[in-house]
C-alpha cells in the first residue's frame, strides 16, 4: 500500500470496525474524553478546529476592529475565524530554524489594537512560547483588563508533546486543537478547546451552550470517510485502467475512486481556496459517535507517537538535521520541491507542502486573507522550498530510508 502523508494517517482496522459500527446505530452512550495532560480541565467539543478558534475568539470578545496576531506559514482555518467576527489578522514572520511565529517580529507588529496572539506549534515543535508569553505579560502590565493581550495556543499539529516537563497547549491562556484527516489522531473532522483560566473557561461554557449539534448528515459523513480512504489507498496504484493510452496511462482505480466519491459527494477536497464558509452552517458541536472514535484512537497515542519519533530521528539522523521528537510531518528545505515530489510518487510516496505560501491553500487571494507580499521574507523563503516528509504509521524505517535517498541531493 502507498504512503500517504495525509487522509487518515492514523486509522488502523479497529477504528474501521468502529465507524462501521457506529454508522450502524441510531445512539451510543456519551462519554468523557480527555486529552492527555488536561486531564483536570474541562474539554469543548466542536466540529473542526477552526470552530473551536471562532468559540474561542467570541469568548474573549475579540471583535471588528480589533487585531490578531498570527504566523504567515499557516492555514486558512486560522484565517477563517477571524475573517468571520472582522477581526483584521497581522501576520508576523517565522523563524527558518523552528518554522514557528518569530518573537522578534511579534514585537513589531503590536499596536494598541493587539487583543490576541496566536501561537502555532507548526508540525509538533515547540514555538518559543515561554519567552513570548514573559514578553506579553510585561505588555499587559500596562494595559488595561480590557485592553489585555491574550496567549492562544494552536495545538493543531502537537498532542501529547511536553517542553521543559510542560504539555504543549498549558503556557498560553486557552488553546485548541485539531483532529482532521491528516492530524495527531483523527475523526475526519473534529476539534477541541481547553482553557487555563478559570474566568476564560466560564466564558467558554457559555458561548459553547449556544452551539448547536452535528447534523446527521456530517456524522455519517465524518464516519463514512475513513472507511472510504481505506479502500482508495488500497487500489491506489492498482492495474492502470487504461496503461496503453498515451493520455490516461496515469489513470489508476484508486484515482478513478476519488474521483467518483466527490463527484457523489462522499468525500471532500481538504480546503477550499475560495471557499470561506460561514459560521452559521460551519460551526457545531462535535458529535457523540465521533468522541467513541476519538477515544479509540486517543488510546493509541504513546504507540503513535512512539512512532512518529522513530521517523522523525531516522530522517534526522541521515539528513543531518536538528529536528527531533514525534513531528506530525518533517520538513525539509529542497531545491524544485514539486520536482521531489514527484521522484516519491515513482516509490509510491505521498509527500506534502505544508506550507507552500503565506496562508494555504496555495493561490488563495492574499489580499482576501489580509496578508501583503514582501512582510514576511522568510516565510517567503521558506514557502518556495517546503517539503513534508511523512511520518505516519505506515512508514518503515526502510520507507524512510528510501525517502531519504531521494530527498537528501535536492537539500537547500
Amino acid at each position: 500500500m502507498p504512503v500517504f502523508i495525509s487522509s487518515i494517517p492514523t486509522i488502523e482496522e479497529d477504528d474501521l470496525k468502529l465507524c462501521k459500527e457506529l454508522l450502524s446505530k441510531n445512539n451510543v452512550e456519551n462519554i468523557d474524553v480527555k486529552l492527555p495532560g488536561f486531564e483536570d480541565k474541562e474539554h469543548y467539543y466542536t466540529n473542526t478546529g477552526r470552530a473551536a478558534l471562532y468559540a474561542i475568539l467570541k469568548a474573549l470578545e475579540i471583535t471588528k476592529g480589533d487585531e490578531v496576531i498570527i504566523q504567515s506559514f499557516t492555514c486558512m482555518a486560522v484565517v477563517v475565524p477571524l475573517k468571520w467576527l472582522d477581526i483584521k489578522p497581522v501576520y508576523a514572520d517565522i523563524e527558518q530554524e523552528t518554522y514557528n511565529i518569530s518573537l522578534e517580529s511579534i514585537k513589531g507588529r503590536i499596536t494598541d489594537k493587539t487583543r490576541a496572539i496566536i501561537i502555532q506549534h507548526t508540525f509538533g515543535i515547540p514555538a518559543q512560547i515561554e519567552r513570548i508569553k514573559e514578553y506579553i505579560d510585561e505588555i499587559n502590565k500596562n494595559r488595561s483588563k480590557e485592553k489585555e493581550i491574550f496567549l492562544i495556543e494552536d495545538c493543531a499539529h502537537c498532542l501529547n508533546i511536553k517542553k521543559e516537563d510542560k504539555y504543549l497547549g498549558t503556557y498560553g491562556d486557552v488553546s485548541f486543537f485539531s483532529f482532521g484527516q491528516d492530524k495527531v489522531v483523527s475523526t475526519t473532522q473534529g476539534g477541541c478547546i481547553v482553557s487555563n483560566d478559570r474566568e476564560l473557561e466560564k466564558k467558554i461554557e457559555r458561548v459553547y451552550k449556544k452551539i448547536p449539534d452535528m447534523p446527521e448528515s456530517m456524522v455519517k459523513y465524518n464516519l463514512r470517510y475513513p472507511i472510504l480512504w481505506d479502500l482508495i489507498k488500497k487500489v491506489y496504484y492498482k492495474p492502470q485502467v487504461l496503461a496503453n493510452s498515451k493520455y490516461f496511462s496515469k489513470f489508476t482505480v484508486g484515482k478513478f475512486l476519488i474521483l467518483l466519491f466527490r463527484f457523489l459527494g462522499l468525500i471532500k477536497s481538504q480546503a477550499s481556496k475560495d471557499d470561506f464558509g460561514d459560521p452559521k452552517e460551519g460551526v457545531y458541536k462535535l458529535s457523540v459517535k465521533q468522541k467513541h472514535l476519538l477515544k479509540n484512537q486517543l488510546d493509541k497515542l504513546e504507540r503513535f507517537s512512539t512512532h512518529r519519533e522513530k521517523i522523525t530521528e531516522k530522517y534526522s539522523r541521515l539528513l543531518d538535521l536538528d529536528l527531533h521528537g514525534f513531528l506530525i510531518r518533517y520538513p525539509v528545505l529542497v531545491d524544485y520541491p514539486d520536482i521531489v515530489k514527484s521522484k516519491l510518487q515513482q516509490i509510491r510516496v505521498i509527500a506534502g507542502n505544508w506550507y507552500n505560501y503565506p496562508v494555504i491553500p496555495r493561490g488563495i487571494d492574499l489580499d482576501k486573507v489580509g496578508y501583503t507580499v514582501g512582510t514576511c521574507p522568510n516565510t517567503e523563503y521558506v514557502m518556495e522550498h517546503i517539503l513534508n516528509l511523512p511520518t505516519g504509521l505506515d512508514v518503515t524505517a526502510k520507507d524512510a530510508e528510501r525517502i531519504v535517498h531521494i530527498v537528501e541531493p535536492h537539500l537547500t
